[in-house]
């Protein structure tokens, strides 16, 4: 659990996974796919972005192009696009993504807290093995940024700040 709303755990995802070799391949379907390209480009990552027109989902045959073309080695996208009623299918971008040796950061806050009924006020982040081995090699994580401080935390069922 992040103290903070769902872009921090966002900004998170980038600060920890996306180190100073990596590019990473922001693709948007609305505003929170653009918030996440913005979100890489502040924090000073090699990113590029491949943006839809809003409310069209994820074409494959156009993310295939773009991940042969700049060859990143992470991917972020939006699952359920709030800003237009967009729900990717997460399965198939994912194993795309897989395919072309990248790997994919889901932003599905907007899922998630909707099933669960939760107020704003904190994120949750999902992180895998493969993402804590990633985020050991990334400098500069920050602080309230940091997954690896913040899964610390989460093992000993504390928060890393004070919570809300």
């Amino acid at each position: 659990i992040f103290n903070g709303s769902g872009t921090n755990v966002l900004e998170a995802s980038v600060r920890s996974l996306v180190a100073d070799s990596d590019k990473v391949l922001n693709v948007s379907v609305g505003a929170f796919g653009d918030l996440y390209h913005k979100l890489a480009v502040t924090n000073g990552k090699n990113a590029v972005q491949l943006k839809f027109p809003y409310g069209q989902a994820i074409s494959l045959e156009k993310l295939e192009e773009a991940l042969k073309e700049h060859k990143p080695d992470v991917v972020t996208f939006t699952h359920n696009e709030t800003s237009t009623g967009v729900i990717n299918d997460v399965v198939a971008v994912c194993e795309m993504i897989r395919a072309h040796g990248a790997a994919p950061i889901i932003d599905a806050v907007s899922i998630l807290v909707k099933s669960l009924g939760l107020p704003a006020g904190f994120g949750i982040g999902f992180i895998c093995e493969e993402a804590l081995e990633k985020a050991g090699s990334v400098k500069n994580r920050g602080y309230t940024t940091d997954i690896i401080a913040q899964v610390g935390k989460a093992k000993i069922n504390q928060t890393l700040t004070t919570p809300n």
